[in-house]
């Protein structure tokens, strides 16, 4: 079974004047659109096939195993330092909770506001 060929509008239009609309209207949108992935710009070239065997793979090979590796251990540090920020930033919180805590309890003990009669200064 083959594909249906790509029709960038859902409607068909029925005159020539509606489907210059469509065109007209597909190129005032273009700009908003992403530019093409750069695999579909480059032009397809055929993998040259490495024998297992060969030098050149063992090198390949090799920088890759290493890349890998490079991008694992800087992964793990990434996740080392967001775990040390998390643990700094619970710690902050708490020690925030409980000045939360002080305080409030300040506001609400009577001896902390003491009401005091207006003075009245006669003379």
């Amino acid at each position: 079974m083959g594909y249906l060929p790509y029709s960038p509008c859902l409607t068909t239009p029925t005159t020539e004047k509606q489907g210059q609309q469509n065109h007209m209207l597909h190129e005032e949108f273009t700009s908003f659109l992403p530019p093409p992935p750069p695999a579909l710009l480059r032009q397809t070239v055929q993998k040259k096939s490495l024998n297992k065997d060969s030098t050149e793979y063992r090198q390949r090979r090799e920088r890759n195993n290493m890349a890998v590796r490079k991008s694992r251990d800087k992964a793990k540090r990434r996740i080392q330092v967001t775990q040390q920020r998390m643990m700094q930033l619970q710690e902050e919180n708490h020690r925030l909770q409980k000045l939360i805590g002080q305080l409030s309890q300040e506001l609400n003990t009577p001896e902390a506001h003491p009401i005091t009669a207006p003075s009245s200064t006669k003379g």
